[in-house]
């Protein structure tokens, strides 16, 4: 596989083979804040790809990696739903990933 360019392979460079690397790629891809709900839907699908694909390279990181996978999923699961129930709402700090939830209590 190529490189990713939003998302989509090329043939001129290669893939990330790291997870920093993927981190390093992804952080170029992300959207402007102002990136409408869909455009972001699109980052987190990809991000997600990205990560479980690196975790399959990068055995060192393998299950950080696969955090990482697995929390660009939520996300896009998480806009999806929002975006199904209103299309038209603009993305919000939170769905940026500029908010983080507190931690949980015990």
């Amino acid at each position: 596989m190529g490189r990713w360019v939003m998302g989509m392979a090329t043939k001129s460079d290669p893939s990330p083979a790291t997870l920093m690397q993927a981190h390093e790629l992804l952080t170029r891809m992300r959207p402007g804040s102002g990136a409408s709900r869909q455009r972001w839907l699109v980052y987190y699908r990809r991000s997600a790809a990205m990560y479980a694909e690196v975790a399959e390279i990068d055995r060192g990181h393998h299950h950080e990696a696969m955090y990482w996978a697995s929390r660009e999923r939520a996300k896009a699961n998480k806009l999806a739903v929002a975006i199904g129930k209103d299309p038209t709402a603009p993305m919000t700090p939170e769905q940026r990933g500029e908010v983080e939830e507190p931690p949980a209590t015990t």
